[in-house]
């Protein structure tokens, strides 16, 4: 009975993540009937193939979510493509076109990628582990918080501009490859070979290039401030005007007059801005200080007191806030994608939208909603927290405290919210695509009109919970050692 159910369950993903528009091969035949057969293939059922897309023009399909794993899609023009989710593991991408594409949280370990064109792509997530991207181009692709690039090859690639953020190229070769003015800000390089490698101008804050080669490489102007060196090897490697400095803690009277300025700034009375990004501003007081506007990026907050701090606006993407204190703290419109808020306590903040009015009355205002994308919220305490429309797409808020939070119309799609608890918080309308509730206390919770689709929650408390209205097609609730087994 188990089994049966499993694969009524597997059919039914599957159907939901065919093509949204009719695409009829070449050959005449459906790409629907193609990727049905490629199923059968893969499960080794009667009537399977292998899916042969090699050369097609697929360019803007929707396959997300779609099993291709070992698919021959060589040269397949796939540009602004939605792909994601999707499990391209051992599939031949050789010349592909996947400009624009997005590839979010898709899996392409031992994928073939020589070639290919992967230019403005999104593959923030994704899993690259053992890929082969020889000579591929990456101009501006963002693969920040790449689940895993280990082991990849990525030799004589073209990855100009590419956002690597926090991504693992743990063992990866990228041997002869111009990464120019890459962002590499604390990704994971550790036993990498990036020799004779561009990196001129390129960010590595805070990146682990323990034991990797650099033999040759050119990392004039390049930024390694706070970078681990151990066992490096620089032997040849161009250092001309690059940034090898340690960041040093900011006094308390330092900050104390660059807030004060930053206030007069505010008020259109001279002062200046608090350029603030990058620096370490571990453990300060800056209970109740005026923030607005304020660039924080790539700043280090761990462990700072922000408690009733006004952060509107503030560009905060990429901030270390581990263990901050957040409480009451009004962080509407901030921007924090990316950033790190593990333990830390936002109880009673605010990230609700603001509104932001143009000189012309009759100009309709501007809504500027807070951006927590991506983020790492794991245990935060943010009880009774105002996160109405935030957007909190894939963040990782596993055993967060949300008891009573308003989050009517977030956008939570992808997020972990395993073992969180949501007891009367409010998710009324809420976007909660593929979230997982598994284990997650909603006794209560508000989930009338969201969308719920794909969802896990599988052992999670939902008694008392409201969800008229609300999308639950394809919601997974069943044990998660029955899923593992199907």
């Amino acid at each position: 009975m188990a089994e049966t159910k499993a694969k009524t369950k597997a059919k039914a993903k599957a159907s939901a993540a065919r093509p949204r528009r009719a695409v009829t091969m070449p050959t005449g035949q459906p790409l629907s009937e193609i990727l049905d057969a490629h199923d059968r293939w893969l499960h080794n059922r009667r009537g399977g193939e292998r899916a042969q897309l090699a050369g097609m023009d697929l360019a803007g399909i929707d396959l997300a979510g779609v099993d291709l794993r070992n698919a021959d899609m060589s040269g397949t023009d796939l540009s602004g493509a939605n792909l994601d989710g999707t499990n391209l593991s051992y599939a031949v991408l050789v010349g592909a076109n996947l400009r624009g594409a997005s590839l979010h949280h898709a899996t392409l370990t031992n994928s073939d990628l020589k070639g290919v064109q992967l230019a403005s792509a999104n593959l923030t997530r994704a899993d690259l582990s053992g890929a082969n991207l020889r000579e591929g181009l990456l101009t501006g692709a963002n693969l920040t918080d790449a689940i895993s690039v280990i082991g990849a090859d990525l030799s004589r690639s073209d990855l100009r501009g590419a956002i690597l953020v926090d991504a693992k190229l743990i063992n990866a070769d990228v041997t002869g490859a111009d990464m120019q003015g890459c962002d590499l800000t604390r990704a994971n390089l550790s036993g990498a070979t990036l020799a004779r490698c561009a990196l001129v101008d390129a960010k590595l804050i805070d990146a682990n290039l323990a034991g990797a080669s650099l033999r040759g490489a050119k990392l004039s102007g390049a930024n390694l401030r706070d970078a681990k060196l151990t066992g490096t090897d620089l032997d040849g490697a161009d250092l001309a005007n690059a940034d090898l400095s340690e960041p040093q803690p900011m006094p308390q009277a330092e900050i104390d007059k660059i807030v004060a300025a930053h206030g007069l700034w505010i008020a259109s009375k001279g002062g200046q801005r608090a350029e603030l990004g990058g620096r370490d501003l571990s453990k300060l007081n800056l209970s109740g200080a005026n923030l607005c506007a304020a660039d924080l990026s790539d700043a280090k907050l761990v462990e700072t007191d922000l408690s009733g701090a006004y952060l509107l606006l503030a560009d905060m993407k990429g901030a270390n806030l581990t263990g901050a204190n957040l409480k009451n703290a009004n962080l509407c419109g901030v921007r924090l994608a990316h950033g790190t808020l593990v333990d830390a306590v936002l109880t009673g903040a605010d990230l609700s939208p603001i509104d932001l009015v143009g000189e012309k009355k009759t100009a309709k205002p501007l809504k500027k909603t807070a951006d927590l994308q991506d983020c790492d919220m794991s245990r935060i305490k943010a009880e009774f927290a105002k996160m109405r429309e935030a957007n909190l797409s894939y963040a990782r808020m596993s055993e967060a405290e949300l008891a009573s939070a308003n989050l009517d119309s977030a956008r939570l799609t992808g997020a972990d919210l395993s073992q969180a608890v949501l007891e009367e918080a409010n998710l009324t309308s809420a976007e909660l695509i593929g979230v997982n509730f598994s284990g997650a206390r909603l006794g209560k919770a508000n989930l009338s009109h969201a969308n719920l689709t794909g969802a896990r929650t599988d052992g999670a408390d939902l008694a008392g919970a409201n969800t008229a209205g609300a999308d639950m097609s394809g919601v997974d609730s069943e044990p998660a050692a029955q899923d593992s087994d199907s």
